[in-house]
């Protein structure tokens, strides 16, 4: 009876974090644009805050929308044996056209 309550268990797991992995590709997807600025951001931030121009940017937050045209994310940046990780927030309009806003805050350093 045990056995096939963990197995229960482990199968019901299994299936959550399938879901999980499908909403996060489609998030992922749907705001690729809005990744890609974002990752520009953390970069430029970087750049400025680290003093190092050899960086690389990693998205280590879930993509969240908390409201229509805003979309936020923690992207984490590496380069010149330091590390940072930043809170990006973008914004775009469809009266904006294809532009996409973005602004950044320092979440947590590691050198």
């Amino acid at each position: 009876m045990t056995k096939h309550i963990v197995i229960f268990a482990l199968s019901a797991v299994v299936v959550f974090m399938s879901g999980c992995t499908a909403i996060m590709t489609t998030m992922t997807t749907n705001y690729a644009p809005h990744i890609e600025s974002a990752m520009e951001t953390a970069r430029e931030r970087a750049f400025f805050d680290m003093r190092c121009g050899d960086v690389s940017g990693k998205l280590l937050g879930g993509v969240i929308s908390p409201a229509e045209g805003i979309v936020e994310m923690v992207i984490g940046v590496a380069g010149c044996d330091k590390r940072a990780a930043y809170l990006i927030r973008c914004e775009s309009s469809a009266s904006w056209g294809r532009r996409i806003e973005c602004t950044s805050r320092l979440d947590a350093v590691s050198e």
